[in-house]
């Protein structure tokens, strides 16, 4: 049932709005000067504790009848002048009291509307004293109680409206199950409107019910239920895909209930790793011994990005965004650089932790680090050999490092990525060059500006020398079962022991040692490489493109692009083709 908020603020005393105008607040009124001395009767703190124990009771009914109890009727005891009493309009009088530590209180009228905040509505006690004068017994608020309404909805027709939402095919979605687990969700390809008009309508003349109106139907929709439709999804997990897919082309129930109890216990643990990352980084918030960070690569950013015909049908230059999110202080980092600087894969990913780690000169006895199980970019050998070099040169006693399922990580820097998208959708339209990227990456944010950091060649560094004491081929761990990389879902390395690992296949297991070092070989002393001694050269063919749409580009950006290095074109070789 719908809550009216303007009637309960006002019989709660509260300011509340009609049609007409904002209405003040209930306060005390002023007391008399009348003989009766009510001013001295009831002190002001007295006045105060039953002005809030009136409109405490928060229902006009109980006010009423309280009101009620404390009027008296009584006959008229003397008249003035020579007017005869069947004649007088004035038949009976009143008595005002109050009940104060059980003994009844005479006061006047005025005390009596101005101790009970009534004081602007005396026509409140003026109607009691019409119903005291007819019966002695309260009566309930008929206000907006009277049958005469000739246009009111049937209880068939509103029934229609409910039928149809509850046949309407629902989901749940996992992200909001916990926050708002009554949230129901339609698909994303219709609406309110194409629900009346393509399926409302129809279902009415099935069952020869006589529609509601759009209106009515969109307010039933909007204020009784709690239905949303959901976004086109993007970036969604492959395992419920596939398993959705199974549901939905399996004949057999025993299976399909199978499959529902895998997809539970699925999204049960995804939510799990949500639920430990927010628990921790609450504690990185409190306790500055803890680090905890969030690690992601944005979708590669098309450099020009712009909106002109003749760019949708040319290839552009990628520029790429890694963003780490410091969950302790709740502000997100984000490192940048060009396809002409470096590429996207581990080393690249590795260099930008580097690079987050000098800037903030960080130092503490835990670094936790969440991000996604993409194995091409941080779940590998190269982010495992770093994770162990930084454990050896010191600066934490722990490095812990969490995968969250892939279409279920929910990262802040998701989040962060969103509100760079949203920015553009708004406002910045064209990109012109990676330095653009960086200025609007900056101001994209009101709240907390992201620390953006320009990437440099010489930033880059190869890992594959960090895994000169790591062996890559181990197979199996300590306790003899086979090591399953691919499906860890949690990495633990100690300042102590750098190079023995511990691994979690899920949450709630115990952790199982990889002792990492090679056999029959001593621990050497590792560098950083630098990756890159010079620019990267770009397709020859897309730096072609690039510069065919430098006329819808600024001048101030040509630069760069006329610095672009291509590579050599491939010579083609001539065949003769043979008939015979």
């Amino acid at each position: 049932m719908r809550i009216n908020l303007n009637k309960q603020r006002r019989n709660e005393g509260r300011i509340y709005k009609n049609k007409m105008r904002q209405n003040p607040a209930r306060t005390l009124g002023t007391m008399c000067k009348c003989p009766m001395k009510c001013y001295i009767k009831i002190p002001l703190a007295m006045r105060i504790t039953i002005f809030n124990a009136f409109w405490g009771l928060e229902d006009f009914n109980q006010q009423n009848a309280y009101l009620f109890s404390n009027i008296q009727c009584i006959n008229v005891k003397r008249r003035y002048g020579c007017t005869r009493a069947d004649e007088s309009y004035r038949q009976k009088s009143f008595i005002f009291k109050l009940k104060i530590s059980g003994e009844d209180i005479r006061v006047c009228k005025k005390s009596f509307l101005s101790i009970h905040g009534l004081q602007n509505n005396r026509g409140r006690i003026n109607k009691i004293q019409i119903k005291i004068k007819v019966c002695r017994v309260p009566t309930t608020d008929k206000r907006g109680k009277h049958t005469n309404r000739p246009n009111k909805i049937s209880g068939a027709r509103l029934a229609s409206i409910h039928d149809h939402i509850a046949a309407i095919p629902k989901y749940q979605s996992h992200y909001s199950r916990t926050s708002n687990p009554d949230k129901a969700y339609l698909n994303c390809d219709i609406n309110i409107a194409s629900l009346y008009n393509t399926h409302y309508l129809k279902y009415c003349e099935e069952i020869n019910c006589e529609p509601v109106s759009v209106d009515k139907y969109r307010r039933v929709f909007c204020q009784e239920y709690n239905i949303g439709f959901k976004l086109p999804k993007s970036d969604t997990c492959k395992t419920c895909d596939t398993r959705d897919k199974k549901m939905g082309n399996e004949t057999d129930e025993e299976q399909n209930r199978q499959l529902s109890i895998e997809k539970e216990l699925h999204l049960r643990y995804a939510e799990s790793m949500k639920t430990k990352m927010k628990t921790l980084s609450l504690l990185a918030k409190e306790n500055s011994d803890v680090h905890v960070i969030t690690i992601d690569l944005q979708q590669t950013l098309p450099t020009p990005k712009l909106t002109c015909g003749p760019a949708f049908y040319l290839r552009k230059l990628w520029t790429f965004n890694v963003g780490i999110h410091d969950c302790g202080q709740d502000v997100g980092y984000m490192f940048l650089w060009d396809e002409s600087q470096a590429a996207r894969g581990s080393d690249e990913i590795g260099s930008c932790i580097l690079k987050y780690l000098k800037l903030r000169n960080l130092e503490g006895k835990r670094l936790i680090i969440f991000s996604d199980d993409c194995c091409g970019q941080i779940k590998n050998w190269n982010i495992t050999s770093l994770w162990t070099y930084l454990a050896s040169s010191g600066n934490f006693d722990e490095i812990e490092h969490n995968f969250l399922i892939s279409g279920h990580t929910n990262l802040p820097s998701d989040r962060s990525f969103g509100k760079i998208e949203k920015y553009l959708r708004a406002r910045e339209p064209n990109i012109y060059s990676p330095d653009h990227w960086r200025e609007v990456i900056e101001k994209c944010s009101k709240n907390k500006k992201f620390i953006v950091t320009k990437m440099e060649i010489n930033d880059f560094f190869s890992l594959s020398n960090l895994k000169i004491n790591i062996n890559t081929n181990k197979k199996v761990c300590e306790d003899g079962t086979l090591l399953k990389f691919a499906e860890v879902v949690c990495f633990h390395f100690a300042k102590d022991f750098p190079l023995q690992m511990k691994i979690k296949y899920s949450e709630n297991a115990i952790y199982t040692e990889v002792n990492l070092k090679q056999k029959e070989r001593s621990v050497q002393d590792v560098n950083l490489i630098p990756k890159y001694s010079a620019p990267r050269k770009i397709n020859s063919k897309k730096v072609k493109d690039v510069l065919t749409l430098l006329p819808y580009i600024p001048v101030t950006h040509h630069n760069f692009y006329n610095n672009l290095i291509a590579e050599p074109e491939e010579p083609t070789e001539e065949k003769n083709e043979l008939i015979g």
